[in-house]
């Protein structure tokens, strides 16, 4: 039984291993946090990180949610993961503070601004507190999306029958990656593209199954996602519109009406946040407006432009977007390479589920962040995932064609080892 239950447990011990051991840092020079946007702790002698630069502000957020409601609050967007890591700070506190010897707090201390003016900051928890509440949410982000994973292929991520295939492991991409890299010890909402990636595959492939789905719950379930980033209106426009291709017996009005009916759905938990801060505030700052112009620099653009070169730049961006990532990401080309050499008469079947899936959402990603002009590279590398899900089903919808399949599994084992390492150890990307 144990040999049975082995792959089940290395896996996962693959898994953790890795996450303890980018834990061991800081990664970046003293000198050259400024340049990286970033900010070195150390924890003993081994253990450290190089902190994203923006997770301090998070971190204070959580520490005294009431921040979220102040004008200018940079935050107030995107209040779900601050007041997630605020409650969930509860329990932690009661559990280890007396460990750790963690007094003195709450408490409020005065600090300057740069141009010497000064401000209270309110703290109910110790920043290890927080931190600790961030760590705890980053990782069931990563579970979470490692069991959509194995539920797109129809697989339990409870049973160890699930890991004896080999071909599943590709969903170890889901931690080693450069998003995870740089933000599993930084307080952030950058995982979340993980997850909603893979969420949205799995979603997908379940609608053109023609499910039965709880799509108001899932609709509702996006909008309160929307509080904790506001990617998840990508899989919002991709749903409705797989919803409305897929439904080719109702009239146009009704799919008017149901589109209509599931917009409202989606719109309201963040509508309750919106007007909720305009009673108070009598307006809602959106910073990636005031001070990024994110979407808003098309029309600037068209405006002292043209139509023609505005297109020509949004195209332009969109394939820069995937220049980078095969640049970055140039070990894909050694992971396809045994389908042309120990396979043959490869099947690749356009109207498969999963891979309509993965397409249209390899599609949409990019343009979503194209047309935000923000495309930093921990961003671009989420791509990793739809390519770690297609790999996975066309090597399962191919390997009985696989005329070298030990060959196929030495191939593949000798490359994992050194990619571990060579992620593991690298420096960066921080951007």
């Amino acid at each position: 039984m144990f040999l049975k239950k082995l792959p089940a447990i290395s896996f996962w011990f693959i898994a953790v291993l890795y996450i303890v051991l980018l834990f061991i840092g800081p990664r970046v020079p003293d000198n050259l946090q400024k340049e990286y946007c970033v900010r070195n702790f150390e924890i003993g002698s081994v253990f450290g990180h190089s902190m994203n630069c923006d997770s301090a502000d998070y971190m204070h957020n959580s520490s005294d949610p009431f921040r979220l409601l102040d004008k200018d609050s940079i935050r107030q967007p995107r209040p779900g993961l601050i007041l997630l890591s605020h409650l969930i700070s509860y329990p932690i506190n009661f559990i280890v503070k007396k460990s750790f010897g963690l007094d003195g707090y709450p408490k409020v201390t005065s600090r300057f601004n740069n141009d010497g003016s000064k401000y209270i900051v309110n703290e109910i928890f110790h920043p290890k507190i927080i931190y600790i509440s961030y760590l705890v949410i980053n990782l069931f982000i990563l579970y979470f999306s490692i069991y959509f994973f194995f539920k797109i292929f129809n697989l339990n991520l409870f049973s160890y029958k699930s890991y004896q295939n080999w071909i599943y492991w590709f969903a170890l991409l889901i931690i080693i990656n450069n998003t995870v890299n740089q933000f599993l010890y930084s307080p952030s909402t950058k995982l979340f593209n993980i997850f909603l990636s893979i969420l949205t595959i799995f979603y997908s492939t379940e609608i053109y199954k023609k499910k039965k789905l709880k799509l108001e719950l899932l609709f509702l379930f996006l909008g309160i996602c929307m509080l904790f980033y506001l990617a998840f209106f990508i899989p919002f426009i991709i749903f409705l519109f797989l919803i409305t291709i897929n439904d080719k017996k109702s009239k146009i009005s009704f799919k008017l009406f149901k589109l209509f009916y599931l917009s409202f759905i989606f719109v309201i938990p963040y509508s309750i946040w919106f007007f909720l801060i305009v009673s108070i505030n009598g307006s809602f700052y959106v910073s990636n407006f005031e001070n990024y112009k994110m979407v808003v620099w098309i029309l600037d653009y068209f405006s002292a432009n043209n139509l023609a070169l505005t297109i020509y730049t949004l195209l332009y961006a969109y394939l820069d977007f995937f220049k980078k990532f095969f640049i970055s990401h140039w070990f894909i080309f050694i992971l396809i390479l045994p389908f042309f050499i120990f396979f043959k008469k490869l099947n690749f079947d356009p109207e498969n589920n999963i891979y309509k899936s993965v397409i249209i959402l390899t599609i949409i990603y990019p343009l979503f962040y194209v047309l935000l002009a923000h495309r930093p590279l921990d961003i671009i590398s989420v791509l990793i995932i739809p390519f770690s899900v297609i790999i996975t089903e066309f090597l399962r919808n191919n390997i009985q064609k696989c005329f070298k399949l030990r060959a196929t599994k030495i191939y593949y084992s000798l490359f994992f080892v050194p990619f571990f390492f060579w992620y593991v150890s690298k420096f960066g990307p921080y951007s």
